[in-house]
């Protein structure tokens, strides 16, 4: 069982994320130290990795990119997102939905 650091807020949920920018491909990769691991082809400049971030992310969950802001982290591979209107039990089944099963 993978364990993901989740943390309900009144918005809605934080995220911890562990970026990998110049990755082969857009892809969530795992869970390490409760910190999502997420794959992005964007390079780590001008917050293109970020926006591929965000974008990922949004798909996963099946929400507009609009809910997702970036919490901090913006230069830092160690990032927290803010997922709004949504629960921890419906962010923890999508991720996990999206990672590769070995």
């Amino acid at each position: 069982m993978m364990d993901i650091d989740l943390c309900a807020i009144s918005e809605g949920v934080r995220l911890r994320v562990k970026a990998r920018p110049g990755a082969g491909r857009n892809a969530i990769t795992g869970v390490h130290n409760g910190a999502v691991r997420i794959g992005v082809t964007a390079a780590a400049e001008k917050g293109k990795a970020n926006a591929s971030i965000t974008k990922l992310l949004a798909k996963t969950l099946g929400i507009a990119k609009s809910r997702i802001a970036l919490t901090s982290g913006h230069t830092s591979s160690e990032k927290v997102f803010t997922i709004l209107h949504t629960s921890v039990d419906d962010v923890h089944e999508a991720i996990l939905a999206a990672i590769p099963r070995d």
